[in-house]
Order: structure tokens, then C-alpha cells, then sequence
């Protein structure tokens, strides 16, 4: 079951992660097993990716069903 909110400093990656971390947090909406997403829920690349042991956003959109964790935490989770 993956995990999906917004992505912030609080976030694993961006604790232990690459410099470019303050430029995604300007550019991500959020996250889904720790894959970085946009507004318009397209991928944003990163160094982080090398670092994430989870399928693809790609690979989710392929998949008919997906139960995630939307619910937890809802309020910092609704924007994403």
C-alpha cells in the first residue's frame, strides 16, 4: 500500500538527501512511496530516485487498482 502526501523537508529523502533538496521542495506537490510529483502529477526527476526502493509513478498508473494511504493525515495529505 503505497504512501501519498506532500513532500517537506520532514520527508526521509529530504532529511538525508542531495542538495538539490530546496529546489524541489519548491517544485514537488507531493510524493507516492517517495516518487516526487507536480501539480499536474507528472515525475520530478531527481538524484532521490537512485535512493527509492519502490515502483514508478509510471508503473502505479499501469496498475487497475491502487489502495493507498490518502486518508492518514488528512489534512496535510489534501493537497496532494
Amino acid at each position: 500500500m503505497p504512501s501519498t502526501g506532500p513532500w517537506c523537508r520532514s520527508a526521509p529523502g529530504a532529511r538525508r538527501g542531495p542538495a538539490e533538496v530546496p529546489e524541489l521542495l519548491a517544485e514537488a506537490l507531493g510524493e507516492v512511496s517517495g516518487r516526487l510529483f507536480d501539480a499536474a502529477g507528472r515525475r520530478i526527476a531527481s538524484l532521490l530516485d537512485d535512493r527509492v526502493v519502490a515502483l514508478t509513478l509510471d508503473e502505479f498508473r499501469a496498475l487497475p487498482h491502487v489502495i493507498g494511504s490518502f486518508a492518514l493525515g488528512w489534512p496535510m495529505r489534501a493537497s496532494a
